[in-house]
């Protein structure tokens, strides 16, 4: 799976949103956000997504390739590949230096996930 920029990360938001959506449809969910973009400036996006395989193109709507948690878990291993070497560990040392402490329900929480993974 390829990296999404941030442009096509908020695309993608709205492809997923809905069951096919055209580039118009995109352009007006941008529109009512306030963030105007042009039909062909999400054409291009479109158009280079369906080349990178992130979206397929039936009958001028868009549909997602990948689900939202697919995306997010391999978005997810990235950062921890790139930045944490890998490591679990080094994500979370960093993530607790100059953080308040975790409230009960954070640790809980925190400690169901580290047991569903051992």
């Amino acid at each position: 799976m390829v990296k999404l920029s941030v442009t096509e990360r908020e695309i993608m938001e709205v492809i997923w949103s809905m069951d096919g959506v055209s580039n118009n449809e995109i352009v007006q969910h941008f529109a009512k956000k306030g963030k105007a973009l042009a039909r062909q400036t999400t054409h291009t996006f479109l158009t280079r997504m369906v080349k990178k395989g992130l979206i397929t193109r039936e009958n001028h709507r868009f549909y997602p390739v990948y689900t939202k948690e697919e995306v997010e878990k391999q978005q997810a291993q990235d950062i921890l590949d790139t930045l944490y070497d890998s490591s679990l560990r080094n994500f979370l040392t960093a993530l607790s230096h100059g953080r308040e402490k975790l409230t009960e329900d954070e640790a809980e929480n925190l400690k169901k996930i580290i047991d569903s993974i051992q």
